[in-house]
């Protein structure tokens, strides 16, 4: 098979399952969060915030530096799982070790929730190898049925319990037992792979190549996690609560676009790096699809959340729909800062975007204390955006040297195009006043995508279409 048949067709399973898999979670969340109070939220955010950040203590990029690496591949197996094995065990024993540090700041109940999440992460390292086996070769069928299976019957698990006993546990429970189930899935799908005890030159192989994105990975803790630690620490549980939510919801789209496209993004750029024109050709397909998938959820998300919490969540979680408004910024930039960082590592220059991120956490760590002080969470939704558009500004002047990307067209245009599509949307809204909620609510998404789909369908279509048969055929012709 191609390589070009065979990344469309991972696109596809990809695509599909996590979509499934998105929409069974997205349902379960609003059943979670009808039942269990802000409270319990925060409580866990609080506890994934920690716990993130002893991973990233110990976080040297083994993932991307297994799916980068093409030759000894045995060798290079071996050392990844055993660096993941010690990793998982140096992450459970701090967070027990932590407890009584934990307790004493943030209560007994956050430091027990803390264990919990911490024996997660240690399932999740357990489970690092084999499927980076199955994505290294783009072979995502059974991985992404294995996933979406897992999903869905966690959930209705985790909604059955809150039916009976509405706390932060059933929210630590759906995680962990999430986490464990896919852990041995991977292994089941895996049980022969190519693996040979590693060699001291191997394992320094690893560190050499993960020592910048372990720089990357604290300061990854800084921009996408500092904003929870000060809003948690600094307000109280409830406040991160709603800023959890808010953010989860509004990073939705992203999640839908990048968590598809990335995983098949970055096997496909690493096997074209050597290609400049092809890896360009392939690059700005991949953004543009991404630009043209992520801005309009986006936007659309952020003109609508007054009516879309009120009716899908409930009058309790009213205060996130500001929040969600105010993260448009950080939704839109986060798509295409993702797709970059892929690039970079994939060309073997993760350094690159680890000193843009350096750069991030900088502006992060000056900028959000002082916002959520005086704004409290609505300063750090606005203090998250301000940072991740630093960090697109920063990545974008580096693209040059590896590959040739036309900014304004790709991605300039089409998010200017669906910001305009509100308000031809809003004109018609007040033409034709709905009543209530729900009703303003679908009138809402039918008036904006309308409008969007007309701007930017017209616009942008053809031009997309085109490159990816110019694509297609170029990588069609390299495996001939």
């Amino acid at each position: 098979m191609s390589l070009a048949r065979k990344a469309a067709g991972a696109a596809v399973w990809v695509g599909v399952t996590q979509y499934i898999g998105q929409m069974v979670g997205f349902l379960a969340n609003i059943a979670l969060m009808r039942l269990i109070a802000p409270e319990a939220f925060g409580v866990l955010s609080m506890a994934v915030v920690l716990v993130s950040f002893g991973r990233k203590m110990i976080g040297f990029g083994f993932n991307y530096a297994l799916i980068h690496r093409q030759e000894d591949v045995p060798n290079a197996v071996g050392a990844h799982l055993t660096l993941n094995l010690v990793s998982a065990m140096l992450i459970f024993g701090a967070a027990v070790a932590a407890t009584p540090l934990v307790g004493h700041f943030y209560g007994r109940l956050t430091a027990l929730v803390v264990i919990g999440v911490a024996l997660e992460a240690a399932f999740e390292y357990a489970g690092f190898t084999p499927r980076l086996l199955l994505e290294k070769q783009v072979e995502f069928r059974e991985l992404m049925l294995l996933n979406l299976g897992v999903t869905i019957g966690v959930n209705v698990v985790a909604v059955l319990l809150a039916l009976l006993w509405p706390n932060v546990w059933v929210l630590l429970i759906r995680l962990a037992l999430s986490q464990a189930a896919t852990t041995v899935g991977y292994w089941l799908l895996n049980r022969h792979p190519p693996i040979a005890a590693p060699s001291r030159s191997m394992l320094r192989w690893f560190f050499q190549y993960g020592g910048p994105l372990w720089v990357s990975g604290i300061a990854t803790f800084a921009i996408f996690q500092w904003d929870n630690f000060l809003v948690g620490s600094m307000i109280d549980k409830v406040a991160l609560g709603y800023y959890d939510r808010a953010y989860q919801l509004a990073v939705l789209p992203t999640t839908m676009v990048t968590g598809i496209i990335a995983r098949v993004a970055f096997p496909l750029y690493s096997q074209l790096q050597n290609d400049r024109e092809r890896l360009s050709e392939a690059f700005a397909t991949v953004l543009r699809l991404i630009v043209l998938l992520s801005a309009p959820l986006a936007i659309g998300l952020a003109y609508c959340a007054p009516e879309f919490v009120s009716v899908i969540f409930g009058a309790t979680w009213a205060p996130m729909a500001n929040l969600v408004r105010l993260l448009l910024l950080y939704q839109v930039m986060r798509p295409m800062f993702d797709d970059v960082g892929e690039l970079f590592a994939a060309v073997g220059q993760p350094r690159l975007i680890s000193r843009i991120q350096l750069w991030q956490t900088a502006v992060m760590a000056l900028l959000t204390p002082a916002a959520v002080y005086f704004w409290k969470a609505e300063g750090a939704a606005v203090a998250v955006g301000v940072v991740m558009l630093v960090g697109v500004a920063l990545a974008y002047r580096n693209l040059r040297a590896h590959v040739t990307v036309n900014v304004w067209r790709v991605i300039v245009l089409p998010i200017g195009l669906c910001l305009a599509a509100a308000g031809p949307a809003e004109w018609a809204l007040r033409q034709l006043p709905p009543a209530g909620d729900l009703g303003r609510l679908f009138e809402k998404i039918g008036l904006f995508a309308a409008a969007t789909l007309l701007l930017v369908g017209a616009t942008q279509g053809r031009q997309l279409w085109r490159e990816y048969q110019l694509v297609r055929a170029r990588l069609q012709r390299r495996e001939t």
